[in-house]
C-alpha cells in the first residue's frame, strides 16, 4: 500500500493546485503507486521521485512528465497538458512580476538598470516597430508558460532557433535585435501558436520591413550573409572579389563599431568613384550596401 500524499502547499497557485489534484486523482483511480508508475511501459526513463514531484504542487512538471503520468494512469494527456499550461502560465507571469519588482528595488538602491515590466498584450495589427514586436514576443513566451530557450530550440527545426539568440531577443535590457522570419516562425511554433496566428505574425513582421527602410536593410543583409559569394558574383570576378574582401576585412571590422547603418553607408560610399560622389543619402542604395557588407 502506497503512503498517503502530503497536503498541497498553501503557496501553490490555484492553477498549480488544479494540476496536482488532477494528477493525484488519476493515480488514485488507476490504483498505482509512484514506483509502479515508474515501472509502467509508457513512463520509461522517469523515476518514482520525478512523478512524486509532478503531483506535489510545489513546481510545474515538464510537459513530457505530465503527459507520461496521465497516459500511464489511463487519463487524457491532452487535458493534463492543458492544466499544466495554465499552471506554467500563471507561474511565468508571477515570476515576471516579482522580477520586475526586485529590479525596481535594486534600481532605487543601487542605480542599476531595471528590467521592463511584464509586457502588455499586442495583436499582430498593433505592432508598428521592432521594440513592439519584441514586447509581443515576450508576451507570447509568458503565455506559453515561459519555456526555456533550450526547450524551444529542441522543438524547432534544427538550426532555426539557437537558444543563445533567443535569450538575447527576449532580454528586455538588451539592445533590440531583428529576428529573422525563420526564427520568428520557429519561436511561434515552439510556443504553441496555431498556424493561422503564426501567419498573421509573419505578415506583421513583413509589414515592419515595408514600413522601415533601416529594418529592411538589416533583414536583407542577414539573408545575403547566408548566401555563398559565388551565388551573386560572376565566376570571372570571383577570385578578385574574394581577394578584395580579404584585404578589406579589417576595415569593415572597425566600421561595424559605429553601428550597422553607419557601416553600410561607409562601406557603400567607399566603393563609389570620386566623380560619382554626391551627398548622402542620394547615392546610397541600401540593398547594394548590404551586398557590399556581405560576410563582414
Amino acid at each position: 500500500m502506497s503512503r498517503p500524499e502530503k497536503p498541497l502547499p498553501d503557496s501553490a497557485s490555484k492553477e498549480l493546485r488544479a494540476l496536482a489534484q488532477h494528477l493525484r486523482g488519476l493515480r488514485t483511480a488507476a490504483g498505482l503507486g509512484y514506483r509502479e508508475l515508474a515501472a509502467h511501459p509508457h513512463t520509461s526513463g522517469y523515476s518514482a521521485a520525478t512523478f512524486r514531484r509532478a503531483a506535489n504542487g510545489e513546481q510545474v512538471p515538464a510537459q513530457e512528465v505530465t503527459a507520461a503520468f496521465a497516459k500511464a494512469c489511463g487519463g487524457n494527456p491532452a487535458k493534463a497538458l492543458r492544466l499544466r499550461l495554465n499552471a506554467a502560465r500563471g507561474a511565468a507571469w508571477e515570476a515576471a512580476r516579482k522580477a520586475w519588482v526586485r529590479s525596481m528595488q535594486d534600481t532605487i538602491a543601487t542605480g542599476s538598470p531595471s528590467i521592463a515590466p511584464p509586457p502588455p498584450h499586442l495583436a499582430p495589427s498593433d505592432v508598428r516597430s521592432l521594440p513592439e514586436l519584441l514586447i509581443a514576443m515576450r508576451y507570447i513566451h509568458l503565455q506559453a508558460g515561459a519555456p526555456s530557450s533550450r526547450e524551444l530550440e529542441r522543438a524547432a527545426p534544427p538550426g532555426h532557433l539557437p537558444h543563445t539568440t533567443l535569450d538575447r531577443l527576449l532580454d528586455s535590457r538588451a539592445k533590440p535585435q531583428l529576428p529573422s522570419p525563420e526564427l520568428l516562425d520557429a519561436f511561434l511554433t515552439g510556443c504553441g501558436v496555431p498556424a493561422p496566428r503564426r501567419d498573421a505574425w509573419i505578415s506583421a513582421y513583413m509589414r515592419l520591413l515595408d514600413d522601415d527602410p533601416a529594418l529592411r536593410v538589416r533583414a536583407q543583409a542577414r539573408r545575403l550573409r547566408g548566401v555563398p559569394l559565388s551565388h551573386h558574383v560572376p565566376p570571372e570576378e570571383l577570385e578578385r572579389e574574394e581577394q578584395r574582401r580579404e584585404m578589406d576585412r579589417w576595415r569593415f571590422q572597425l566600421l561595424r563599431r559605429d553601428g550597422w547603418e553607419t557601416t553600410l553607408r561607409s562601406a557603400y560610399l567607399s566603393r563609389i568613384p570620386d566623380d560619382e560622389y554626391a551627398p548622402w543619402p542620394r547615392p546610397y542604395d541600401p540593398f547594394k550596401a548590404a551586398e557590399i557588407a556581405l560576410d563582414y
